[in-house]
C-alpha cells in the first residue's frame, strides 16, 4: 500500500499531475496500482491525465512486473515530456517509491 501511495504522491508533487490531488481521482489510480500490486499484469494501464487525450499512462516495469513507471504516449513527445517521464521514473526507482 505504501508503494501505491508513493507512487500518486509523485506523480503529483514531481509530475505535476495535480488532478490526482483530489481524493477521488487520487483513490482511483490508488487502487488500480492496488490492484495491480496484488496481481502483477503486463498489460496493467492507467491512464493518469485527461482520459480523452490519454498521453500520460502507467504501465509495468519490464524489470519488476508489479512496480510502474511512467510512460508519455504523445504522438510527438516534446522534450519537456521526456524530462518529466525520466525525472518521474527515476524517482518510481528508487526503493522507498
Amino acid at each position: 500500500m505504501a508503494y501505491a501511495t508513493g507512487v500518486v504522491d509523485t506523480l503529483v508533487d514531481l509530475g505535476g499531475f495535480s488532478d490526482l490531488s483530489a481524493p477521488t481521482t487520487a483513490g482511483i489510480v490508488w487502487e488500480a496500482l492496488i490492484r495491480h500490486i496484488q496481481q502483477p499484469d503486463a498489460a496493467f494501464e492507467c491512464i493518469v491525465d485527461t482520459p480523452a487525450l490519454a498521453n500520460w499512462r502507467l504501465r509495468p516495469r519490464r524489470s519488476a512486473l508489479a512496480r510502474v513507471r511512467l510512460s508519455c504516449f504523445r504522438l510527438a513527445p516534446t522534450e519537456a515530456d521526456l524530462e518529466r517521464e525520466r525525472r518521474v521514473n527515476e524517482a518510481l526507482d528508487r526503493p522507498s517509491s
